[in-house]
């Protein structure tokens, strides 16, 4: 995982050479007059997801969340705050096996939480399980983009 604000994207660049192009796309791009939707920036190798909704609060340190194995997930914070729950991939209780159509798998796992605000991003690999749009604290409406890059 990696989390910074967008004015360092920059420093991320080298290691794989969609990601270089994801994090030229999100640092290029005004995606605040976007509409929500699905936008192909690369074929299958790099596409972005545009939405905006409400966190949704949790009170319980268990949960469900998601892992993907073909694409790394970028998300970054156009508008709002987002808290973010992350465990690491590691003996999971698995209770949803994975997808290759879909490119996900779930697990019931306790989690630890960081912030989002406006302007940051977090990049998250196969090995980072995670719980977007959550909140601890005060429910938060959000714009976000998803950018998805295929390793």
């Amino acid at each position: 995982m990696i989390l910074d604000k967008i004015e360092n994207i920059n420093m991320y660049t080298g290691t794989h050479k969609y990601l270089d192009k994801a994090l030229k796309y999100i640092s290029n791009t005004n995606f605040l007059g976007m509409e929500e939707g699905a936008y192909v920036v690369e074929g299958d190798r790099i596409y972005a997801i545009i939405k905006s909704c409400q966190t949704k609060r949790v009170f319980e340190k268990t949960q469900i969340l998601e892992g993907h194995m073909k694409y790394i997930d970028i998300h970054f914070l156009i508008k709002g705050k987002e808290q973010v729950g992350i465990k690491l991939l590691s003996e999971q209780k698995q209770i949803k096996a994975y997808t290759s159509e879909g490119d996900y798998a779930l697990y019931e796992s306790l989690f630890d939480i960081f912030t989002l605000n406006e302007g940051m991003f977090v990049i998250l690999f196969p090995d980072d399980i995670h719980l977007p749009e959550i909140t601890s604290c005060k429910i938060s409406d959000i714009k976000k983009v998803v950018v998805k890059v295929k390793i």
